[in-house]
């Protein structure tokens, strides 16, 4: 009877956990139809859009010379051009930037046309604006040609006399600065090569840029009619920031605080982000002091708060003060970092984010402290009981914490298994773990078990195998695997190039024979291991094997 019951028990326990799997499945495919529907429809939309974008224009670049002006009415018929810039402008890609660049040609060939009868100018100095923040947007070289926009409305403005045509003012000097501000280095590599003509000026790295920024500002501040504001000088201040020159943005920061006082530049009114550029200056810079510099900002906004709210300082600007200290290498930085946390937690204005959360971690991992792994896990268990949950940088920062720890090998030993819970809770999180992840899961094996542990290598072997399976083989983490193994007498080949197969899942990849493109893998098919040059182990080749978790035993 016993037996029987049992029997039922359990059959009717696995009935209830196969319809409980079949509702989860059932909501889950619900949900993912829905967000396919959705997307689909975004799709269709946008080739839609796509199409009507592609129609107008062409209709406005092919039609004849004097079709686009009326004589009766002195504007364009079509209200649509300023929605054309938009939307090219909107794209963010390199053909964006030349069509909006090819209907400014248009609108000034049409004015050239009609000049004589205009009584106001076709291509305005906001149409000039739209054809600078295409450029800005484009995300490639164009990104420079930002710059000879504003020239050509210049040298129309001084041939025409000013008759009739746009006018040069601060929002397309503004629009200029912004396209300098999101110019990336990899937009300036291409150009090591000399100018083409005597007149260009090349930019080749962020302190050309930066310096580039630095002129128009001046000019701005000569020329009629053209006034610098806030934005013009925070967008230099951005520039001066990305090229690590904080000591140049925190002078020109002075300079526009004496500018505002003297009471004849009004525009000139420092806000948050002024103030929160110029410490994220010292914190990337890198330099002595910088954290104090930093921190000495924040002070002094808390103190400008009580009197002007524009100039309260935000998370952002605790972050970039935390993200200071955290890279001071001070001893008391870890400290100072939390400090500024706690601070933030108490505030009921201001409550810290997932990247102020990082910072700090970060700060604990970069310290000497021995109980630096405990004090860092426990920055994410209280993040679990906030409403910011950690992402795979925090359970990294974490993991990375630990695996620098010093001390008695009862520390390490205590760091070990912090370092093992960590990276457990990081496999169950909705996100995963990533090569760095595992580089840094094997640092700590690494430096906190002893190398005669025959468990040391089994773990090690494990990650890797693991990592493999997921497509997470980075060169750093090769590499960490080869000098574990090593320690064992376990040789493992080192290989030119990491294969495709192994690094199909790897977001940012070093190749030592050079950058590759980012590549795409077709997951269903199983990897190929036959690369792995091993003398005395290979990774495993079975493709069925579905081995997601560490066991530490």
């Amino acid at each position: 009877l016993f037996s029987t019951l049992r029997d039922h028990f359990c059959f009717r326990t696995n009935l209830q956990m196969c319809y409980s799997d079949s509702r989860r499945s059932f909501h889950h495919n619900n949900n993912h139809n829905k967000k396919s529907n959705r997307n689909s429809n975004n799709n269709k939309n946008n080739k839609k859009q796509e199409k009507w974008l592609e129609k107008t224009t062409d209709s406005l670049l092919n039609a004849p010379i004097g079709s686009l002006f009326s004589s009766n009415n002195n504007n364009i018929p079509s209200s649509q051009l300023r929605p054309i810039l938009k939307s090219w402008s909107q794209t963010c890609s390199h053909r964006g930037a030349i069509m909006a660049m090819r209907l400014l040609n248009r609108l000034i060939v049409e004015e050239d046309y009609y000049y004589s009868t205009l009584t106001k100018c076709l291509a305005t100095t906001a149409v000039y604006c739209s054809v600078i923040d295409a450029h800005a947007k484009s995300g490639s070289d164009l990104s420079r040609q930002a710059e000879k926009v504003l020239s050509l409305m210049f040298e129309r403005y001084r041939a025409k006399q000013g008759v009739n045509v746009a006018k040069p003012n601060t929002v397309a000097f503004n629009a200029t600065l912004d396209a300098y501000a999101k110019m990336t280095l990899s937009d300036t590599s291409k150009r090591n090569s000399p100018p083409k003509s005597t007149d260009e000026f090349v930019l080749s790295s962020y302190t050309d840029i930066a310096e580039r920024a630095e002129q128009l500002l001046n000019w701005m501040h000569v020329i009629d009619g053209v006034e610098p504001d806030t934005i013009s000088y925070n967008a230099v201040l951005v520039c001066l920031t990305r090229a690590g020159l904080a000591s140049r943005a925190e002078a020109l920061h002075n300079e526009m605080e004496k500018l505002y006082k003297s009471g004849n530049h009004p525009n000139l009114c420092p806000n948050t982000h002024t103030f929160t550029t110029v410490c994220n200056a010292w914190a990337r810079s890198g330099e002595n002091g910088a954290a104090a510099r930093a921190s000495a900002i924040l002070k002094r906004m808390i103190q400008l708060a009580e009197t002007n709210s524009g100039c309260s300082p935000n998370v952002k600007t605790y972050t970039s003060v935390i993200d200071a200290w955290a890279k001071s290498m001070e001893p008391e930085a870890a400290l100072r970092a939390e400090a500024l946390l706690d601070s933030m937690e108490r505030s009921h204005e201001i409550q810290p984010n997932v990247q102020s959360y990082t910072a700090v971690l970060d700060a604990w991992a970069k310290s000497n402290y021995h109980n630096k792994a405990v004090r860092a896990k426990a920055i994410v268990d209280r993040m679990k009981v906030t409403s910011v949950s950690p992402n795979v940088f925090c359970y990294t920062a974490v993991i990375n914490a630990a695996s620098f720890t010093c001390g008695s090998a009862e520390d390490k030993q205590k760091a070990m298994d912090i370092a093992c819970e960590t990276f457990k809770d990081l496999q169950q999180s909705k996100f995963g773990p990533n090569h760095v992840s595992y580089t840094v899961f094997l640092k700590a094996c690494a430096n906190l078990m002893p190398r005669s542990s025959d468990r040391r290598r089994l773990i090690a072997q494990h990650v890797f195998d693991i990592a493999l399976e997921k497509g997470q083989i980075s060169r750093n983490l090769f590499n960490q695997y080869r000098r574990i193994m090593a320690d064992h007498q376990v040789i493992v080949n080192d290989v030119d190039c990491i294969p495709e197969s192994w690094s199909w899942n790897v977001k940012e990849r070093q190749y030592s024979c050079g950058s590759s493109p980012r590549r795409t893998r077709n997951k269903s098919s199983s990897p190929s291991r036959s690369a792995c040059g091993t003398q005395n182990y290979c990774p495993s080749t079975s493709p069925t094997s579905t081995r997601n978790d560490i066991y530490i035993g």
